[in-house]
């Protein structure tokens, strides 16, 4: 028996959506997105696919995925929301403290 992988789409309360509703819906967004979210060969080919068509998942209505496989829940839910990139630390020490800090950075590596 040939293993299924699939990607259950949900909503922000974590519903299920309609697999339908959502690939008619990436379809219109993105038509390159033209493969079939049913039949995924291998655990790659459903992770590649999703790292390429998260972005329109996402506008169609789709907050997070959940990867199964035959049925079975293999992880997830796995946010579709972009992650916020963490701000930049403040400087609080001025160019003389950042060149001893570096120095004592090459000391500890050499020691």
């Amino acid at each position: 028996m040939e293993v299924r992988w699939q990607w259950r789409f949900e909503g922000g309360d974590g519903e299920a959506l309609v697999q339908q509703a959502v690939v008619s819906a990436l379809k219109t967004r993105d038509p390159a997105a033209g493969k079939s979210t049913d039949d995924f060969e291998t655990q790659g080919d459903a992770e590649t696919w999703i790292g390429l068509f998260w972005r329109p998942l996402l506008d169609a209505g789709v907050v997070q995925v959940v990867l199964l496989e035959d049925g079975r829940e293999v992880y997830g839910p796995m946010s579709l929301a972009p992650q916020t990139p963490r701000s930049a630390p403040v400087q609080e020490h001025g160019v003389a403290d950042i060149s001893r800090a570096e120095q004592v950075t090459q000391e500890e590596s050499t020691s």
